[in-house]
């Protein structure tokens, strides 16, 4: 008799189908050459036996013989006392059956985490004999490549809404990377650039881009404002969302529904759209070498704060310092719209999933604004107020002449903006991994306070956060001089990292004076070619305030945040 095959699928650990190849050589006859799939692995047997076959040719006999040892796990789980834990243990043992994860390897991966030797609590816990403790539910979850959001609210720890925001963050996330990713590759020009070129593509758009610059000692880009018409129909703010869709994904655009307008810019017949330059979210850019300070000590650092206080553009300072990353969980949850609503319960969920576990993505400053009501049960109350050490959190503090700019800005009687402040202060109050950092008012060189209708209010408006920024640098450095928090990559490539090091000259922009307001770029359709926008020269200060006819306050990420 001759050699025959058996060809047999599996489904492995990983989830993919792969096909084993067993050759079986009769007595007294050839046995084939050995062979072994891409994928898969095969097997030869003779007269010692079988024994795997690796890809490569190699003898592998355990992951054979762990595969035909295999037996599913068994369902449903007796209830027993508590039914909470029996849906849990059918909810484990089904992925455990569908990964043909066996108890022995289950005890292997978690023995380091969850401190198990041999599989008896394992049974027991699986079993619903013995009250399975919370911690090893995740671990468990994370230990056969289920969701531990999943695994929590099969035991009802977590409520199911909850586990679908999670999933809907980690969603937005990976989105998020994803078009950090595809920009990167692409090389196009970001910014308000980005609306022209996809308006000369459309045809049906005319565009037109202004730079706005602010500062007066660290003079930087800081947003463009970006006009949207439609040449051949009356122009809707849906019908721009509809045809500009990926572009407000790509730049987190927003409709700027702030009551400062920028001079020079002209009236259309919709609001303008802002784009931040300065506060866009990016990845760290810089880090310590080895021979440098420690730095902060933290995996990241959430600044925090009550809407027009400069929180975004604290944590943006702080980020270009330190060479860190930037991020916002209003951002985040953003994106999970493609840039159109935010959802607070998401963003809330981003946030604790960082805090949890923030060295999955370390190195980084996110921005928070404090939107809900002063309460001890207020989810940033309770996920800031206990971060944990690998976190620094830094609230923005308005001093009493800011408070009563930002209640004229926002609408607020002054007296009720400032108990939120007090009580948001007493519920985040200050601890060694907790600082606050105070935020002053803009004033002008006198040291008058400049109002909203001053045309140098915006530009004073950034020194402010600039000075809260350093404030929050020299605590955050304590003992040491503050130059030790910045990385010596970032002082080369970064003004504001220059600046702080003591650079000032170096660290000042291209044209840190201020100039007359150049002419706005526009773009009109239909073009020859899409072309990027060149950037004018820096902005002048704005205007006086001119409210806008209708909307909503001012956004969290508005132009004076």
């Amino acid at each position: 008799m001759g050699n025959y095959l058996r060809v047999d699928t599996r489904r492995l650990w990983a989830g993919k189908p792969v096909v084993s190849v067993t050759m079986v050589a009769w007595p007294g006859s050839e046995v084939w050459p050995e062979m072994g799939g891409v994928a898969g692995s095969g097997e030869r047997a003779g007269s010692g036996g079988a024994e795997s076959v690796s890809g490569r040719g190699s003898p592998q006999r355990g992951s054979a013989r762990q595969a035909r040892r295999f037996q599913p796990h068994s369902l449903p789980t007796r209830i027993g006392d508590d039914p909470r834990q029996a849906r849990w243990a059918d909810a484990m043992k089904t992925v455990l059956n569908l990964e043909q994860i066996s108890l022995p390897a289950l005890a292997e991966r978690v023995a380091g985490p969850l401190d198990l030797q041999g599989t008896h609590k394992l049974r027991r816990w699986l079993s619903n004999e013995t009250t399975v403790p919370a911690h090893a539910i995740i671990e468990l979850a994370r230990a056969v490549g289920g969701h531990e959001s999943d695994m929590l609210a099969s035991y009802g720890l977590r409520s199911p809404s909850i586990s679908k925001l999670v999933r809907r963050a980690e969603e937005a996330e990976e989105r998020e990377r994803q078009l950090r990713v595809r920009a990167a590759q692409e090389g196009r020009t970001t910014g308000g650039a980005l609306f022209a070129a996809a308006a000369a593509a459309d045809g049906r758009w005319s565009v037109t881009v202004r730079p706005h610059w602010r500062g007066r000692r660290h003079r930087c880009h800081f947003a463009d404002h970006v006009l949207l018409e439609r040449v051949d129909a009356i122009s809707e703010r849906a019908d721009a969302e509809r045809d500009f869709a990926e572009v407000f994904e790509r730049t987190a655009a927003s409709w700027d529904a702030t009551p400062l307008l920028v001079e020079g810019l002209p009236a259309g017949p919709l609001p303008p759209l802002i784009v931040h330059r300065f506060t866009a979210p990016h990845e760290p850019t810089a880090h310590h070498a080895p021979t440098d300070a420690s730095g902060v000590g933290a995996q990241g650092i959430v600044v925090t704060g009550l809407q027009w206080t400069g929180s975004y553009t604290v944590a943006a300072l702080l980020a270009k310092a330190l060479g860190w990353g930037l991020g916002s969980f209003a951002r985040a949850a953003r994106s999970v719209h493609g840039g159109a609503q935010l959802d607070f319960a998401l963003a809330d969920e981003i946030m604790q999933d960082w805090l949890r576990r923030p060295d999955n993505s370390p190195r980084r400053v996110w921005a928070h604004v404090l939107t809900e009501p002063p309460q001890p049960s207020a989810p940033s109350a309770r996920l800031l107020g206990d971060a944990g050490p690998d976190v620094r959190v830094v609230m923005v503090v308005p001093e009493p002449e800011l408070i009563e700019i930002i209640a004229a800005l926002s609408g607020s009687a002054p007296a009720e903006l400032a108990a939120q402040c007090r009580a948001w202060g007493e519920l985040l109050a200050p601890h060694p991994r907790l600082l606050h950092v105070p935020a002053p008012a803009p004033r002008a060189p006198d040291g008058s306070v400049l109002r909203a209708g001053d045309p140098r209010f915006l530009d004073a408006y950034f020194d402010a956060s600039v000075d809260a920024a350093f404030d929050a640098l020299r605590q955050l450095a304590g003992d040491r001089p503050v130059s030790t928090l910045v990385p010596a990559q970032a002082r080369l490539s970064d003004p504001f990292a220059a600046l702080v090091t003591g650079g000032a000259q170096a660290a000042s922009s291209n044209d840190p004076t201020p100039r007359p307001p150049a002419a706005p770029v526009t773009s009109a359709s239909p073009v020859t070619s899409a072309a990027p926008v060149t950037s004018a020269a820096p902005a002048a200060p704005a205007s006086p305030a001119t409210p806008l006819s209708a909307g909503p306050l001012p956004s969290a990420i508005g132009a004076a945040g």
